[in-house]
């Protein structure tokens, strides 16, 4: 069963990747639905999942799997790249929709620190 966790941790992250703005995010409540390791080609991989359900799309706020991401970077060793994974369920008249949606992998980035 994967963990999941809610804590307060303080990061530093570029809002923009473009920009040269960094902001800390300070002592600041972040909830980690699920997270778990597992190999991918060979690798150790973290996976923290954002999960929703609903009855329709709706927007998921990108800090939803950034900051958990970002605040359990900083505990793990650099050779572990994170994976944020979003999952979203829909009622439908047939049943339930799954639809998955995995981000580019998160990788000792400089502003976590």
């Amino acid at each position: 069963m994967p963990a999941t966790g809610q804590s307060t941790f303080t990061f530093n992250f570029k809002p923009l990747a473009n920009e040269d703005i960094v902001l800390e995010h300070i002592n600041g409540q972040v909830e980690i639905d699920a997270v778990f390791v597992a190999k991918r080609d060979g690798k150790e991989h973290l996976f923290v999942i954002e999960a929703k359900h609903g009855d329709k799309f709706d927007s998921l706020a990108k800090h939803k799997l950034l900051y958990p991401s970002l605040s359990l970077l900083q505990k793990l060793p650099s050779s572990i790249p994170i994976v944020p994974v979003y999952l979203k369920s829909i009622k439908t008249k047939k049943g339930i929709d799954f639809y998955i949606a995995e981000c580019p992998c998160i990788v000792n980035h400089p502003y976590s620190q």
